[in-house]
């Protein structure tokens, strides 16, 4: 199930292009960190783990913010322009794309993932592919040069037929009946 955001306000100031998650190698953290710094573009990494000290002091172009809850992380999601989820593996499900698309956030997912099956390419998102650096700048130029234009009431509609609390409930009663 996908409990979606409580955040309500968005922010019109879109800063940042934001990483969720655990910061290992195999969640493409690195790759985030050096397309940020390659485009140019405001980067926030949310999240912690072994990579988070040496990543912090390699890329000092990015923020860092830790690993946040509530509404210390609800703070920065309404600061979000775009999630990029740059895991390395074949992701499967992408609960963090669900949660963001409740507010009308954009993703940027690998074609690769999982996750690709939960936007609408150039609608509710952007793909590129998976462990490609080159591939990854050229879906943020995308967002930049405006090519890609997206509708938050269009992104948070399409979320109708993710699972909430609720319907994952009903439906999980009625494959045990």
């Amino acid at each position: 199930p996908v409990s979606f955001s409580q955040t309500s306000n968005r922010t019109e100031e879109e800063l940042y292009y934001t990483f969720i998650g655990r910061l290992s190698k195999e969640k493409g953290v690195e790759l985030f960190c050096q397309a940020i710094t390659q485009t140019g573009v405001k980067g926030c990494v949310i999240g912690d783990g072994e990579l988070y000290d040496s990543l912090k002091e390699k890329y000092p172009n990015i923020l860092f913010t830790g690993w946040l809850k509530g509404s210390d992380k609800e703070r920065y999601i309404q600061q979000t322009r775009v999630l990029i989820l740059p895991s390395l593996l074949y992701e499967t499900f992408g609960l963090t794309v669900a949660e963001v698309k409740s507010v009308g956030i954009p993703s940027i997912v690998a074609k690769e993932s999982a996750a690709y099956e939960l936007i609408e390419e150039g609608i509710t998102g952007v793909s590129y592919s998976i462990g490609d650096l080159d591939s990854l700048c050229s879906a943020i130029r995308h967002v930049e040069d405006g090519t890609f234009r997206y509708n938050r009431d269009a992104i948070i509609a399409s979320c109708q037929n993710i699972n909430t609390q609720d319907t994952y409930a009903q439906q999980l009663i009625e494959v045990y009946k």
